[in-house]
């Protein structure tokens, strides 16, 4: 296993990734960045931990974008959720104009966080400080960040039945 987990990031747009990619160099990440360009990339890069194979790293966080092709980042979101392998995988999902109802809709999913595209330099280093700590169904469920929009929805996050 590699020193630092890999990030999982799904976004379809080349210069949102831009960014993204300088955020994180910024804050002086040293994951390896999986990359998913729709929903169903990101599904993809994910069933083989579901399928415990020792070959692939389980990602630190996966980084989901709302409004990705093929399969949505929500339901891409639903399908982690779905899989008890990844019960301690932090998602954070992100948009650029963020609404209310994918909030709540993240919040009612089981996502740690939602921020606008995208959040400060110390706000991404405290989320990839503290994602390791991330436990599951038995731990926290919203990270405490300044930036992270399901603060502001009261509702208790649940995960969906199985």
């Amino acid at each position: 296993m590699p020193a630092f987990p890999p990030l999982l990031i799904a976004e379809d747009d080349a210069q949102d990734m831009f960014l993204f990619t300088r955020l994180l160099q910024a804050t002086g990440a040293l994951h390896a960045l999986h990359i998913a360009l729709d929903g169903r990339d990101a599904i993809r890069l994910l069933t083989p931990v579901v399928g415990q194979s020792r070959l692939v790293a389980k990602p630190a966080v996966a980084f989901l974008d709302v409004a990705l092709p093929e399969i949505g980042g929500l339901e891409v979101l639903t399908w982690i959720r779905q899989h008890r392998e990844l019960d301690d995988l932090p998602v954070v999902m992100m948009a650029t104009t963020p609404d209310s109802a994918s909030i709540a809709r993240a919040a009612r999913l089981g996502a740690q966080c939602f921020v606008a595209k995208f959040p400060g330099k110390a706000s991404m280093a405290r989320l990839l400080q503290n994602a390791p700590q991330f436990t599951g169904r038995d731990g926290v469920h919203i990270f405490d960040l300044p930036e992270n929009l399901l603060r502001s929805h009261a509702a208790k996050t649940y995960y969906p039945p199985r």
